[in-house]
């Protein structure tokens, strides 16, 4: 977390000009989270939500596209007490995790802010981010689910298992909207969606380890985290039976209300004119349309 709070303060002394110049925002946003992957059935939205936070700077390139670089902490959770299909409920599985991301983001105005106080956009990009996935077993002990190896990773029986990562990169997109409350602070609604390239947010892939060829302390520990159906009286499916599935990576999102503050005094590069164009003659009403 230090290392990430340093680099983004040296992002802001790279973008430090004496020019007057409202190029330069701040963001934070609030809000919630969530997941879609092999815990959750389909696409539903805001299903096992956990709380969201944003950090982060705008830059303006010219009046309808900026830069941007934040950071964001949010928790992503899911339970199989909360699906639909008997199998899955059988299961009953379950993770959490917490999830810091640094992103670095192209945002796009479809109206121009000059001349509209409300103003949808969208944006794209790509981001950073660490993870840990973890339980409470039967005895109310947390576990870390990567370390208890739950499908064989790294064992000899399942040589193409490896232990994965905790740390990964996504793709991320979305769209918002934006209200102009004046020439220094907005407001937005925004909908942001990570595409991942791991399948291990939620511990959850391939198929269950044969215990037959695991060593006994894993069967003893691991195995109940593996498959957590005999908490419920639920009987082993098999090795055969899928735990998970392959066919498609995890993903989370999340939806939050933002502020933005201009700040004064930052710039890169010469001011914006009114139509986004370099130029040391600006117009020095930013907002026509308020103006009777």
């Amino acid at each position: 977390m230090k290392n990430r709070v340093l680099l983004f303060f040296a992002f802001l002394l790279l973008l430090k000009n004496d020019a007057e110049s409202q190029r330069l925002s701040m963001r934070a946003g609030l809000g919630v989270s969530s997941y879609y992957g092999d815990l959750v059935q389909g696409y539903p939205l805001l299903n096992q939500t956990s709380p969201s936070f944003t950090l982060g700077a705008a830059y303006d390139i010219t009046e309808q596209l900026k830069a941007r670089m934040q950071f964001s902490y949010l928790r992503v959770r899911a339970d199989d007490k909360n699906n639909k299909r008997e199998d899955f409920k059988d299961r009953n599985l379950n993770f959490r995790s917490g999830v810091f991301e640094t992103s670095f983001l192209a945002e796009y105005d479809i109206l121009n802010k000059e001349e509209y106080f409300i103003v949808p956009y969208v944006f794209g990009g790509f981001g950073l981010f660490t993870y840990n996935p973890t339980t409470v077993d039967i005895n109310g002990n947390k576990v870390n689910l990567r370390d208890a190896r739950t499908e064989g990773q790294g064992y000899p029986a399942f040589p193409d298992r490896k232990p994965y990562s905790k740390m990964g990169l996504n793709l991320s997109g979305g769209l918002g909207i934006r209200m102009e409350y004046s020439d220094e602070i907005t407001f937005s609604l925004e909908y942001n969606f990570r595409k991942l390239f791991t399948d291990y947010l939620d511990d959850v892939s391939k198929t269950y380890p044969d215990p037959n060829l695991m060593p006994a302390d894993w069967v003893a520990s691991s195995f109940l985290l593996s498959y957590r159906g005999h908490e419920l009286g639920n009987t082993f499916p098999g090795s055969s039976r899928p735990r998970g599935s392959t066919k498609n990576k995890d993903a989370f999102y999340t939806i939050q209300l933002t502020a933005s503050f201009r700040l004064h005094g930052l710039q890169l590069g010469r001011d914006l004119s009114f139509y986004g164009s370099g130029t040391r003659n600006r117009v020095k009403v930013r907002n026509p349309k308020r103006v009777y």
